[in-house]
């Protein structure tokens, strides 16, 4: 089976004339998905959250995929806070993509929940 997005190269075209030249093979309907990853996804419930998956595709450009996933489920509440205050039930879901470099997708992958968790702890702080 040939590869859906191989083009023949043209020393003279350019990287847009190459882009649409993979896109326009894309348009098949029956063609599969160039670089598509495998989906991950939940095998068991988590409390509230009775499933979740992510997908993510590598692109047409690159040979390497810049988008992250962010799945942080159970979220504790902030170390000190009162423990007769209820905590809800908090689960946080992102999907970051990389557009042109992964350092911004790593970085909020890895510290995005973080920046929430402790918006909403100086926030009910303020409030009381």
């Amino acid at each position: 089976m040939q590869d859906p997005i191989s083009v023949e190269q043209d020393e003279n075209a350019s990287a847009f004339d190459l882009y649409n030249m993979k896109r326009n093979r894309l348009l098949d309907p029956t063609a599969p998905l160039p670089n598509a990853e495998p989906p991950k996804f939940s095998d068991k419930e988590y409390g509230v959250v009775r499933a979740f998956g992510a997908c993510t595709n590598q692109g047409l450009l690159r040979n390497y995929n810049e988008d992250r996933v962010s799945i942080v489920l159970n979220i504790l509440p902030p170390p000190g806070r009162n423990t007769e205050e209820k905590w809800p039930n908090c689960n946080f879901f992102g999907i970051f993509d990389g557009h042109g470099g992964n350092k911004c997708s790593e970085f909020l992958r890895n510290n995005l929940h973080q920046y929430v968790i402790n918006f909403v702890k100086q926030w009910r702080t303020d409030c009381l």
